[in-house]
């Protein structure tokens, strides 16, 4: 435990002086009039907008462009990595190119990491407030590793997307798009043979395709965010889904160092034929709806986690506040507490306390509600909710300490940690800097 702790604030020490997917950057990343952060954890997520067009960083402020830059990462199966980031951002008002190439050798995997996008923006209207973007997304890490048997497990992802966005009167204030995301994903699989012997591996290919609709809009005291989605996947031979998604994010800044921050979210499928499944594993029965988002169940690989098979081991306290349904509570992968084949909703609210600056302490609550089928194939609503607090580490590395929550979740929670500290878990929001 004492290494944890070490490590802990080791990592907040140098998440000061960077920020990556699986690694530390010294700088926000632009692209194409939009500034991008590209988060600790696995997974370099889409894309948010930022109101200049200036490199942003948690703790500095850059005038110029960096066109490149080593970096450094971490992740709980490649370990410690270097590489380096090169990037060109297009030019806003204009037609153009932008591009970042972000490739790492990896110490503990002894293999080439990393990720990379394309794309280019077409201005559609001659004011410029409508254009249409295309680019195509690649990356690719480990997601698993076996000591005994030495081998490691890589994930591959390509991602092609079109967006098309318009801005209203200010491009800071509204902004909406219309988006298409086809995500082509393949993962590595042990593969044994009668006698249990390691024989090799395998890969399992997966084909999702997402269209959906984003609407932020941004004033002084408050800030909005509107996404909804569908998808759908077909897998298996005879097995699929189609679901659909719903987010809504509302922020009050009620001070200039405080603000009220509440999260809507609802996620139901239209079609599932595993709908009465109790499996929720990625094996077995594919797009599951999750209020406790982890790594192991983020399987379009769109969040930003230290480690993916959350079985043991602190990277596994990691929670997601943004993505699936915000609880704060990690029960890890043994567990399918808030997992549902059919439907769920959630209610998040975080409220920072009116204290000092250098208190930045806040009160979180989570209630939601799922449904599954029990041994008689009859559906059931289950209810769980969290709640504690806060520490909100400059505004991306949140720490939650739990005080109350529903039976079920909290005899499941203290099983698995009968020490109060191993029950903090955490959350990285790099992503989410530039809101």
């Amino acid at each position: 435990m004492r290494f944890q702790i070490v490590f802990l604030f080791s990592f907040i020490l140098l998440s000061t002086l960077a920020a990556h997917d699986t690694s530390f950057e010294i700088k926000r990343e632009v692209y194409t009039s939009e500034s991008y952060i590209i988060p600790l954890g696995h997974s370099p997520s889409i894309s948010e907008k930022s109101a200049s067009d200036t490199t942003h960083h948690p703790f500095f402020h850059f005038k110029k462009e960096f066109k490149w830059m080593p970096l450094i990462g971490y992740n709980d199966n490649d370990r410690f990595m270097a590489g380096f980031s090169y990037n060109k951002k297009g030019q806003k008002g204009q037609n153009s190119l932008f591009y970042s190439v972000s490739p790492f050798f990896a110490f503990g995997s002894q293999q080439l990491v990393g990720y990379g996008r394309v794309g280019y923006r077409t201005y559609l209207d001659a004011d410029k407030r409508q254009f249409l973007n295309g680019e195509i997304q690649i990356k690719s890490f480990h997601e698993d590793f076996n000591k005994t048997l030495d081998y490691h497990l890589r994930y591959v992802k390509i991602a092609p997307k079109v967006t098309y966005e318009w801005e209203g009167n200010d491009s800071i204030v509204n902004n909406k798009k219309i988006y298409l995301i086809a995500n082509f994903i393949s993962t590595e699989k042990a593969k044994f043979s009668e006698l249990g012997e390691f024989n090799g591996k395998y890969s399992e290919k997966s084909f999702i395709p997402v269209i959906g609709f984003m609407s932020s809009s941004v004033n002084q005291y408050t800030n909005q965010f509107l996404d909804i989605a569908g998808e759908y996947q077909h897998y298996s031979d005879n097995k699929s889904y189609m679901k659909l998604t719903g987010s809504y994010q509302y922020g009050y800044k009620y001070h200039k160092n405080h603000a009220f921050k509440l999260k809507t979210f609802i996620a139901g499928f239209l079609m599932n034929t595993e709908r009465k499944s109790n499996s929720y594993q990625n094996v077995f029965t594919r797009g599951s709806i999750a209020l406790i988002e982890h790594g192991f169940n983020d399987y379009t690989y769109n969040e930003t986690f230290l480690a993916r098979q959350n079985q043991s081991g602190f990277q596994d306290n990691q929670v997601s506040r943004t993505q699936g349904g915000g609880f704060k509570t990690a029960i890890g992968s043994a567990y399918n507490i808030g997992m549902s084949n059919s439907f769920a909703a959630s209610l998040n609210v975080e409220f920072d306390l009116p204290l000092p600056k250098f208190l930045p302490l806040g009160i979180y609550i989570d209630a939601g509600t799922y449904s599954t089928y029990n041994v008689s194939q009859k559906r059931q609503n289950n209810t769980i909710y969290n709640s504690g607090l806060y520490l909100n580490l400059f505004k991306f590395l949140y720490i939650y300490v739990p005080i109350t929550s529903s039976d079920e979740l909290h005899n499941t929670f203290v099983s698995q940690h009968p020490k109060a500290i191993d029950r903090l878990t955490f959350s990285l929001n790099l992503c989410r800097l530039s809101r």
